[in-house]
């Protein structure tokens, strides 16, 4: 082999190298990038009608029920909220995203279930039945029918 070829074979061993460098440098930055970018998983706001003709038929007729046995056994706790509130306020209280708008406006209550705190679930109902405050899944849910307000206590 001549001095010119060897010269060669060595430019295009670094040019291959200099290349994989490179490809590896790029995708090592594109997952940092991406990891950087995206934002902290959000839990939808979601309305529950269900929900909404129990705690409606409860207050009718009166009665008691744990709020627990109507919405699963996957929470630990819930925070409930009147409207109008603001996302930021809720995802202060919550400790964790809720995708929905700027300022919640229905005529309802908000509520986020969470386990260990982690946000679980966030569903709305109406009309505005419940206290806005944090409850445990013991909360009880009475009232003596029309018209009174239903009440939730531990």
């Amino acid at each position: 082999m001549t001095k010119a070829a060897t010269r060669l074979g060595a430019r295009r061993a670094k040019d291959d190298l200099r290349r994989n460098v490179t490809a590896h440098a790029a995708v090592a930055i594109g997952i940092f990038l991406l990891a950087a970018c995206s934002s902290p998983e959000s839990v939808s706001l979601e309305e529950n009608p269900a929900l909404s003709k129990k705690l409606t038929e409860l207050r009718q007729t009166g009665g008691s029920a744990t709020l627990a046995d109507w919405t699963g056994s996957d929470w630990d706790s819930v925070f409930v909220s009147h409207h109008p509130v603001s996302r930021d306020y809720v995802e202060s209280r919550v400790g964790g995203k809720i995708n929905m708008d700027d300022t919640f406006m229905q005529r309802g209550n908000l509520l986020v279930f969470l386990n260990g705190g982690e946000i679980v679930r966030a569903i709305y109902i109406t009309p505005d039945l419940l206290q806005p405050g944090r409850y445990s899944n013991r909360v009880q849910v009475t009232t003596d029918g029309y018209p009174a307000l239903l009440q939730m206590s531990e």
